[in-house]
């Protein structure tokens, strides 16, 4: 009778052991689960952080590239600051000079235009969580048969970061309620402004603002 009796105890023991085992074992892999859920989380974070950065600057610089070939004769038609535009058309050389030293020239425009699904009437068309985002897109030859068009990039923000459509100057650059995309002449140079922005999984924005100046001497 007491031989019954102490192996049920023992088994009882078992079970305890092995239920406190589960136990222990689900919430090592819940924590488990919670580090590397945070872990991708922050990963992802860091990779669109870098990711935005590098676009903002890559583009920025092919901007600055293309506006340093310009005809500055051909760059007048551009608002004087503090007036900003969100676009610039000009003449840049057409490959190598003639015998007699002169140029052909060819028309080039960048300019901010409005994403696939998007207007620039402050709502959020495309359900991304953006208001009035851009490309930032560059055409050769613009409206001529040699047309040719391609897009520098896209989450162009619809206002340069810290900016509002209020008429009022809120990051305190000099301009007034100016776009995401944004260029500002005073006499043969040029400042470009660019704001860039993405949105996490969960909502979160990351914005990255560049800038540059360039002078045109040809």
């Amino acid at each position: 009778m007491k031989a019954r009796a102490h192996r049920r105890t023992q088994a009882g023991m078992t079970l305890l052991e092995v239920a406190a085992a589960v136990t222990l074992f689900v919430g090592v892999v819940g924590v488990a689960v919670t580090v590397t859920r945070t872990g991708s989380e922050e990963f992802r974070s860091t990779s669109l952080h870098a990711d935005l950065d590098m676009k903002a600057h890559r583009v920025l610089d092919r901007i600055a590239r293309e506006l340093s070939l310009a005809n500055a004769a051909s760059l007048a038609a551009v608002p004087s600051s503090p007036v900003w535009a969100e676009s610039v058309t000009f003449q840049q050389p057409a490959g190598r000079p003639a015998a007699d030293g002169t140029f052909a020239w060819r028309t080039v425009r960048i300019a901010l235009e409005p994403d696939a699904g998007e207007t620039f009437d402050g709502a959020d068309e495309d359900g991304d969580g953006l208001v009035d985002e851009g490309v930032v897109a560059l055409v050769q030859d613009p409206g001529g048969p040699d047309e040719q068009r391609v897009v520098l990039c896209r989450w162009v923000r619809g206002r340069l970061e810290g900016e509002l459509v209020s008429g009022a100057d809120e990051n305190g650059n000099g301009l007034v309620d100016e776009r995401g995309l944004c260029f500002e002449r005073l006499g043969d140079r040029i400042t470009v402004r660019l704001s860039l922005e993405r949105r996490t999984s969960g909502g979160e924005p990351f914005v990255k603002t560049v800038a540059t100046s360039v002078t045109v001497r040809n």
